[in-house]
């Protein structure tokens, strides 16, 4: 009878160090990106991953996009009616849309961002 009680509570205490031990494993690594490391701005207002696995970030200096190891920078100069960028949203078909403070609208297409006609009426 003693035998079987310590081989139960040595089985029970392996079993919990193994639980512990994988549970330690298990801890995700979260990276913390600065503006030394390539993003146009500390202020950030939006991020958003699309269906292409690009993650991208909206702040008050333009709109960044990462692939993983670097950001390509995207401002006034790659079309954005303005750079201080709120709000993203990818639609059905993968087409990126921002909006920007005042509410001017662009979509992403072939490396650059196409403001809306509209923008003026806006």
């Amino acid at each position: 009878m003693q035998q079987q009680i310590t081989q139960r509570t040595i089985g029970i205490t392996i079993l919990f160090l193994f639980t512990v031990f994988s549970n330690i494993a298990q801890t995700p690594v979260f990276k913390h990106f600065t503006t030394e490391d390539g993003l146009p701005s500390s202020e950030c207002y939006q991020v958003l991953q699309d269906k292409k696995g690009f993650i991208w970030i909206a702040t008050d200096h333009g709109v960044s996009r990462y692939n993983g190891s670097r950001f390509e920078n995207f401002t006034t100069r790659n079309g954005l009616p303005e750079n201080s960028v709120l709000r993203m949203y990818e639609d059905e078909s993968g087409k990126l849309w921002v909006a920007s403070l005042t509410g001017k609208i662009a979509y992403f297409h072939q490396e650059r961002f196409i403001p809306l006609k509209v923008n003026a009426q806006l």
